[in-house]
């Protein structure tokens, strides 16, 4: 039953892009571009230095760049997995988000704040990611 939780969030992410899909034939002006400090809700963590918010979009969280929790190193791995993990717990779904910076049509890279200040930021202080170059 692991998979139950994944698999309720991408029918959820569906069926939003669905709905996004019906308003775009229905000439619906969609907005591509997220404007500078956009609040957003989480709706998954992906990896150590990506979430999913809803519009949908993946964002990259600014200026870190976490180890992949799927390398084939053991350690590169597990400090991976440490570094979802803490953004997991960090920002559960449903969280509110001020996302700043960034723009594309399906990701962005930008600054993720919450109540507790910058995430990319402390990820880095508590030695979870490297600072991006």
């Amino acid at each position: 039953m692991k998979w139950w939780p994944s698999a309720c969030s991408l029918a959820f992410l569906l069926a939003y892009g669905l709905v996004i899909a019906i308003e775009i034939r229905q000439g619906c002006k969609l907005r591509s571009r997220l404007e500078e400090g956009d609040t957003a809700v989480v709706a998954q963590v992906v990896s150590g230095d990506s979430v999913v918010v809803l519009v949908p979009v993946l964002v990259q969280v600014a200026r870190v760049t976490a180890p992949d929790p799927l390398s084939g190193d053991p350690e590169t791995q597990a400090m991976g997995e440490l570094a979802r993990d803490w953004l997991t717990a960090r920002l559960p779904k449903g969280t509110i988000v001020t996302l700043r910076g960034g723009a594309t049509k399906f990701s962005r890279t930008s600054a993720i704040e919450d109540a507790g200040g910058n995430v990319g930021d402390e990820m880095v202080q508590r030695g979870l990611v490297q600072p991006a170059k």
